[in-house]
């Protein structure tokens, strides 16, 4: 970003908002460590209980904070509709009018027209990888081991059972 504006021999020095347990801590020093490696940006940590971080986002009050969020059904509008313009979730106030039409028409004038709506949520994810209005770190995983005789059982994106389905041979 410095190069793309010219300040190559600007010093920026940020802090990273975080959580305070032991994972968080590790997370953020390895953030520290990859960012001023790579960009030569001078990060500052500061790691503070769940509910602070929490305040402090809702209000702002950060340059860099790291955050989660689990999907609670399995729609990429889940994420999506985060970042637009209005969400209170977007704790960065990152703002994209293109972003907001094709997210909003997804759920809209595309509700009906499953393809429309999903070339439209597809143009609204390159919008924000483009402009890096957030950067996803990583996504959980988890395995589950069922007897072979299971079938279509379905573990849906927060970990619930959806037994709609379940077949037993």
């Amino acid at each position: 970003g410095l190069q793309e504006t010219g300040n190559t021999g600007k010093k920026i020095n940020l802090t990273m908002l975080g959580d305070d347990t032991d994972i968080a801590k590790q997370q953020a020093e390895f953030l520290q460590s990859q960012l001023e490696k790579l960009s030569g940006v001078k990060i500052t940590l500061n790691n503070v209980p769940f509910k602070t971080r929490l305040t402090r986002s809702e209000k702002g009050d950060f340059d860099l904070v790291v955050s989660a969020w689990n999907a609670d059904f399995p729609d990429p509008i889940n994420f999506l509709s985060l970042f637009t313009s209005d969400n209170s979730y977007n704790r960065g106030k990152w703002s994209d009018a293109k972003y907001d039409e094709l997210v909003n028409k997804s759920l809209s004038d595309d509700a009906n027209d499953p393809a429309a709506r999903w070339q439209d949520m597809k143009a609204a994810q390159d919008v924000l990888n483009e402009q890096q209005g957030v950067i996803p770190l990583y996504q959980n995983g988890q395995a589950f081991m069922t007897h072979k005789r299971i079938t279509k059982l379905d573990y849906g994106p927060n970990n619930m059972y959806n037994m709609a389905n379940l077949r037993i041979k």
